[in-house]
Parts: C-alpha cells; structure tokens; sequence
C-alpha cells in the first residue's frame, strides 16, 4: 500500500521504485533459500554415507562403497575438484536418491562428463549425444530404471568408464578440504567394516 502511494505520488521515480521492490523482493528469496539449506552436507556413521542436499538426500551402506578417492584427469594427472565414491553396487544410488536430487546430478555434473569425453572419447563432440540418455538403465540383475533414475543410471555407468567413479561429489559441499576429509572417510568405512568382526 505504501509503495502504491509513492508511486502515485511521484509517477517520475515509479520505475525506480518498482525497481527497488524487486531487488528487495530477490533478496528476501536468496537469503531464505541460504537459511533452509542443510547445514550438514554429508553425514559419516557406522551404517554409511549419507549427502544430504537441499533437493535431497542419499544414502550409501558402507559395504556398497568399493573405492573413495580425488579422481584424476590426463598426463600428467591432474586431481578435479570432486570426492568420487565407487560403488560395488551401482544401483545402491539409484534406489536412495530423490527425484529432485537425481535430476540436480545429471545436470550439475554435465561438465564432467563433457570434460571426460573430450579428453578420452576419439570423438570429443560427441559428448553431447551423452548428456541426455533417456532410454531405461538395465542393471545387471534386470532391474530396469526408468526416467531421471535411468538416465542417471546411464550416466554413472559412462563417467565410472571414463574416470573410474560412480558418484561425484563437488568439494565445496565438504566441510574441509578432500585431502583432509578422505581419511576421515577412510576410518569411517574401516571401523564399519571391522565391527562386524569384532562381535
């Protein structure tokens, strides 16, 4: 109402007052977006892994986890800026992950997957006929995965052949840095896999 009389009251300044409320109005959006993002992004406990994100969650059992590492690229390697997690199991991801969160990790990690390409593929602009692979993900015990989790699936499948890992994980959504949060990874998986031995 306030805003209404302004802006009858002096029409020359209405654009920039229209112009005031939007900015203000994008803000108020941004900064409740930042408060309602999860303030735990990955959760290490004695059942497994779990990525918590604000369109969603995962979680991985230990015993699906076969290898964690920085994945490298080229001669002489160079590590990207991811934590990438084999499974042993790669429809373990399928099975947990949320619509949401699945179609966030086709798009997000699309520059991945078009940097792996160009750098292996005899066929780096073919990179493209990849981004999009809508057909169903047939896993090896005939489960068929349809949608965002089959396309997903195709997607696992070729970066785990160009780079060696299932799942990408961005290092800014660690709390500290990959080298420092490896090994703290590393126990966490050693401890779950010796506690069942130890009973």
């Amino acid at each position: 109402m306030l805003l209404l009389s302004a802006m009858l009251s002096w029409p020359q300044y209405s654009l920039s007052l229209l112009l005031l409320l939007l900015v203000a109005f994008i803000s108020m959006m941004l900064g409740i977006a930042k408060i309602v993002e999860p303030q735990i992004s990955i959760k290490l406990d004695e059942n497994g892994l779990t990525y918590f994100h604000s369109k969603g969650c995962f979680s991985i059992p230990w015993q699906d986890i076969q290898r964690v590492d920085i994945p490298t690229l080229g001669y002489p390697p160079q590590q990207l800026a991811y934590l990438g997690i084999k499974l042993k199991r790669p429809e373990a991801l399928l099975e947990s992950i949320s619509p949401r969160l699945c179609s966030h990790f086709i798009v997000e990690q699309r520059a991945l997957l078009i940097l792996a390409m160009r750098h292996h593929s005899d066929c780096p602009s073919c990179a493209s006929d990849h981004l999009f692979d809508v057909r169903d993900y047939v896993a090896p015990d005939k489960t068929r995965y349809r949608g965002l989790n089959g396309m997903l699936g195709h997607r696992i499948r070729l970066l785990n052949q160009l780079l060696g890992y299932h799942i990408y994980l961005s290092s800014n959504c660690l709390d500290r840095p990959i080298q420092d949060f490896l090994p703290l990874l590393r126990q966490y998986q050693q401890q779950a896999i010796m506690a069942p031995s130890i009973d």
